[in-house]
């Protein structure tokens, strides 16, 4: 029997270009100037933050969990940004699931979707296997912390299903501030559009107050969460969507057909971390804080770059090398010699490259050293 490597079902996908070259170039000794989130904490740390004790871990029983999530724990999330109603909340295996859950429910082949562009790769696989027309809301690195919302109001049409959007931005950085949010709530409302706001940097806000979870704000609105970018807790894999319980409720048909429900152990975790995010977040506040001020002097003085995009949320910012059209293959050579970036040609922006600085002030300042060295080298 032959083997073809090509045929494939509409959920099967090519791989993510940002997790491929991580796959590719992700090894234990790199030193990675390019996540987009903080640096992941141990076990200890985290029962330290949270006051998790041994006794309280060995009484977590290993049963079965609920296919919208562990009741405490979308207790903690509906407290947090839920206004306590646990019915609006849905957790997934990392937002990854949340989001394929909520988009394979919420629309059908044909419906027409605003979405913002760069996105989370997670959503255009989703709408993709969805059969979705899709039309894009460019975020382009060229024009800064300005967002184009006259150009999302004339995209967003009559016939339009959903508009998504990521705010703060990854892998710009970019944001709006609420009166902007304000503005993208009321294009959607108009249409009577749903609106999905990746809320992942939530947390990481630098210039003014954190936004309102959008789903307090409209009620076809849906917010979509992640313990792995603001709180340093990728590999407990568990994110959440907020929104109303019509649609939530509606997931669980295909969530039947993928993981059925989360581990008891990891939503036990996560729900002591969304009960002490405070705790979490600021565990990583001066490291977040130096790590931008480093990036910016940087920038800013460095002979090697054109230009970049604002840090205003997140920990990540766009920047375009001086004489570079293609920053993937400066990214390559750099991996070759330890140091991480993300080419962004996994972004549709391949003149630029995603650095972030959430790393600790003696790596980050060597790995942008040894960036400035690469790319002088590389127009000799």
């Amino acid at each position: 029997m032959s083997f073809d490597a090509a045929r494939g079902t509409a959920l099967t996908s090519a791989p993510a270009l940002l997790e491929q070259w991580y796959r590719d170039h992700l090894c234990p000794d790199a030193l990675d100037v390019s996540s987009s989130g903080v640096p992941p904490i141990t076990m200890a740390e985290l029962r330290a933050l949270t006051g998790i004790t041994g006794e309280a871990l060995d009484a977590v029983r290993l049963e079965d969990s609920h296919s919208l999530g562990w009741p405490p724990l979308r207790q903690a999330v509906a407290d947090a940004w839920a206004g306590g109603d646990a019915a609006r909340v849905l957790i997934g295996q990392g937002s990854n699931e949340a989001v394929f859950l909520l988009l394979h429910t919420l629309l059908e082949p044909g419906d027409d979707v605003v979405a913002m562009s760069p996105i989370y790769h997670a959503y255009g696989s989703a709408l993709r296997s969805a059969g979705c027309r899709v039309r894009h809301w460019a975020v382009r690195p060229e024009d800064g912390p300005n967002l184009d919302l006259d150009e999302l109001e004339r995209l967003v049409l009559p016939r339009t299903r959903a508009v998504l959007v990521n705010l703060p931005h990854n892998p710009s950085g970019v944001t709006v501030s609420p009166a902007g949010q304000a503005r993208i709530v009321e294009i959607a409302a108009a249409r009577g559009a749903y609106l999905v706001w990746d809320n992942a940097f939530a947390e990481l806000v630098h210039d003014g107050e954190p936004l309102t979870d959008v789903a307090q704000l409209y009620e076809r609105a849906f917010s979509v969460g992640t313990l792995s970018k603001c709180y340093g807790l990728p590999g407990l894999r568990i994110g959440w969507c907020v929104g109303p319980p019509a649609v939530l409720d509606r997931t669980v048909g295909l969530r039947d057909t993928t993981t059925l429900f989360c581990s008891t152990l990891t939503e036990f975790l996560a729900a002591h971390a969304v009960r002490n995010r405070e705790k979490l977040s600021g565990h990583f506040t001066e490291l977040v804080g130096k790590g931008r001020d480093i990036f910016l002097h940087w920038a800013r003085s460095s002979e090697v770059v054109e230009s970049f995009t604002p840090p205003m949320g997140g920990v990540t910012s766009l920047v375009r090398f001086r004489g570079t059209t293609d920053a993937t293959d400066l990214c390559v050579r750099l991996a070759r010699a330890g140091v991480l970036l993300v080419p962004g040609r996994a972004f549709g922006a391949p003149a630029w490259a995603r650095l972030g600085y959430a790393v600790p002030g003696d790596e980050l300042g060597h790995g942008l050293e040894l960036v400035d060295r690469a790319v002088a080298n590389a127009g000799r």
